[in-house]
């Protein structure tokens, strides 16, 4: 078994000694380079012989981390066996877990023509259908495999802290939490699905990789889930606010896409980033972004 590196940044000794006991030959040390990754997780890239790259992530605490690592390389086998491009994982435990390096880069770095991005949001409305064909067993987190839980309860516990906060905070005036208030708890209980398709739960700018308009890496599903498909489209349309001229055309390529079903979710969502990066952090600027966004879904 490899070595515990755990609650410190492990040394690239360590990350040699993790992948000379996973593959039993020892990385040159200087092709192990830490990279930043996420805020529980530690992640380094390094050059295995007859292997190639990999990514080594190490994990900050133990809470969770046996069910995350699981949760990723479950689904992580399930898209690779539709043909969706997704990291092959060699080794995970309750503290680690190596995978194979992707290639291409993060969308954000190369800025994409109107005529690029409606090639590549064609490509991801394609790519969200094979991800979500994969049906769970169960809604909720992957990671929390053994708690019954439902649809709707996930979407109360996920968005109930910040409905309440946003209620009694001066944010939002009297008339605008009352669109908020109409628009969730009329909606958001009647939101679930028929069954639980494998949702990524994460899937933002730095969780999948691109070359051009096309993507080459689907990366991250520690927070994959099962649940309704549209959670994962509005997710994808909130953090891509560069998009948003252009979304059309990702929901038109999504077949079966309710456009409707998903302004709820992003409502529920944009409330939620609306109270924990912006009135949580007590971020005015984020806050008059975030609720101008917010304002649009209701």
């Amino acid at each position: 078994m490899p070595p515990t590196v755990k609650s410190h940044r492990p040394s690239t000794l360590a990350i040699q000694s993790i992948l000379a006991s996973v593959f039993g030959t020892l990385p040159n040390h200087d092709t192990i380079h830490f990279i930043p990754y996420g805020t529980v997780t530690y992640a380094y890239t390094a050059e295995v012989p007859s292997i190639g790259p990999v990514v080594v992530k190490v994990r900050r605490t133990e809470k969770d981390s046996f069910s995350s690592f699981f949760a990723h390389f479950w689904a992580t086998n399930q898209w690779r066996s539709l043909g969706v491009p997704a990291p092959e994982v060699f080794f995970f435990d309750s503290d680690h877990c190596v995978e194979q390096r992707m290639p291409g880069y993060h969308h954000t770095d190369t800025p994409l023509s109107s005529q690029e991005q409606d090639t590549f949001l064609t490509h991801m409305a394609e790519l969200f259908q094979r991800l979500h064909s994969v049906t769970c067993s169960h809604y909720g987190y992957i990671k929390d495999r053994k708690k019954a839980i439902t649809w709707t309860a996930l979407l109360e516990n996920t968005f109930g802290h910040a409905f309440l906060t946003l209620r009694d905070s001066p944010v939002l005036s009297s008339q605008e939490f009352a669109k908020l208030e109409k628009l969730l708890m009329t909606a958001l209980p009647s939101l679930t699905p028929s069954k639980p398709s494998l949702l990524h739960g994460d899937l933002h700018g730095f969780n999948y990789l691109v070359q051009g308009d096309t993507v080459t890496g689907v990366l991250d599903a520690a927070e994959s889930l099962g649940g309704d498909p549209h959670y994962d489209l509005a997710s994808f349309a909130n953090t891509h606010p560069e998009f948003q001229s252009r979304m059309t055309t990702f929901y038109d390529h999504y077949k079966g896409c309710d456009v409707e079903r998903v302004r709820v979710y992003r409502a529920a969502i944009g409330a939620r980033k609306l109270v924990n990066q912006g009135i949580r952090q007590q971020d005015h600027q984020r806050i008059a972004r975030e609720k101008a966004t917010l304002l649009t879904l209701l």
